[in-house]
């Protein structure tokens, strides 16, 4: 697979997947801490949650580990992302959760968040679906 196609594909993915999560964060925050809350309580889906996150985020690295344009940096940095995401609901890292409670329990905060994930999801499906050069 040619770089600028794995880059078009992953971006396909991935904007769709921002947009839609953003969008949910910013529509549900008020929800987010008992969804925090069920993770802490439940080491089995937390766990669970973290073998799939780990192996989505080391797929993406194993196929697109790219950085020399925008949309390749940005597809790369969200693999790594997800596989350091995974890698920390594994193992349970605490200052992780802490952290992560933090900003739950602030909507403003998750409104912020939400609105960069919308438009890094829209962004990032513009490239995938509109014909953008990876280098553009």
């Amino acid at each position: 697979m040619a770089q600028q196609d794995a880059t078009r594909l992953l971006a396909r993915v991935f904007g769709p997947y921002l947009l839609l999560s953003g969008a949910a964060v910013a529509v549900r925050r008020g929800d987010l801490p008992a969804v925090l809350a069920a993770y802490e309580r439940d080491v089995g889906l937390s766990m669970t949650a973290g073998f799939l996150v780990l192996l989505f985020g080391l797929v993406v690295v194993a196929v697109h580990n790219r950085w020399r344009s925008p949309a390749q940096i940005a597809v790369s940095l969200v693999g790594w992302l997800f596989a350091l995401k995974g890698l920390l609901l594994l193992v349970g890292f605490t200052p992780f959760a802490q952290a992560t409670a933090g900003l739950v329990a602030a909507p403003a905060a998750m409104l912020g968040f939400g609105l960069v994930f919308i438009a890094l999801g829209a962004w990032l499906s513009w490239a995938g679906f509109r014909g953008a050069s990876a280098s553009s």
